[in-house]
């Protein structure tokens, strides 16, 4: 099976970007250390932000540290992820929504392996009319439930958080939110009415990521001048 080249970690797992992945999650095991941070949600205030690519790389990044790691497309208008890893996407989360039994541990013919080893997918499945409602169902709270049991970490991709209210459900089961931020395009009333919508749903906003930055030049003669201090140069 081949890869995306969103999956920067796995295909350029020396680059700069790889590196910030790692920070990534380095800083959320962190994070917690005092607290069981299983579902995590990626959300941001508008589209075309990256979370599904910073998603779906944060996935990777504690997968190759040897944890137990499922991706969720909850994206049901507009999902990504499948292409990412070029799979189908007949059957997946609002499949496994639906088809739940309370009574039967069936949720594990709508979650595909990937080449990442202990990283898994389960993708959106066919787009519901109705995906908030789907989210908000006692269904999807058992399935996040005996998902908690299968894996270290579960890590949703869902829509923005303005436009929809499918991001605010989820923020609500989950056991922290990461804000993803887009330089340059992303409106700062935006955010800001975002954090304030997440503090009144009691979410527990873990942080902010601000992607696609353009890095100064010095800071490349920073990185650039410690990885030659490691190889021994000056």
């Amino acid at each position: 099976m081949n890869l995306g080249n969103e999956l920067i970690v796995a295909v350029e797992p020396d680059s700069l970007a790889s590196e910030s992945f790692r920070t990534l999650k380095v800083n959320l095991q962190f994070a917690g250390v005092d607290r069981n941070l299983k579902a995590i949600l990626i959300t941001s205030a508008d589209s075309k932000s990256g979370r599904s690519t910073l998603a779906a790389n944060l996935g990777l990044a504690i997968a190759q540290s040897n944890k137990k790691v499922l991706l969720i497309d909850a994206d049901m208008r507009s999902p990504s992820l499948h292409r990412f890893f070029q799979m189908g996407n007949t059957f997946g989360l609002s499949s496994a929504i639906v088809e739940i039994d309370k009574d039967a541990a069936n949720r594990w013919q709508f979650i595909k392996n990937t080449p990442q080893q202990n990283l898994y997918l389960m993708t959106s499945g066919t787009l519901p009319p109705n995906p908030p409602e789907l989210l908000a169902s006692e269904r999807m709270k058992v399935l996040l439930e005996r998902l908690k049991s299968d894996f270290d970490y579960i890590i949703f991709d869902s829509p923005p958080l303005l436009p929809v209210t499918d991001a605010a459900v989820l923020a609500r089961i989950c056991d922290g939110t990461i804000l993803v931020i887009r330089s340059g395009r992303s409106f700062i009333d935006a955010v800001r009415r975002s954090k304030v919508m997440l503090s009144n749903l009691k979410a527990n906003l873990l942080g902010a990521v601000l992607n696609d930055f353009n890095i100064k030049e010095e800071h490349y003669y920073y990185y650039d001048y410690k990885y030659k201090k490691q190889r021994g140069g000056r």
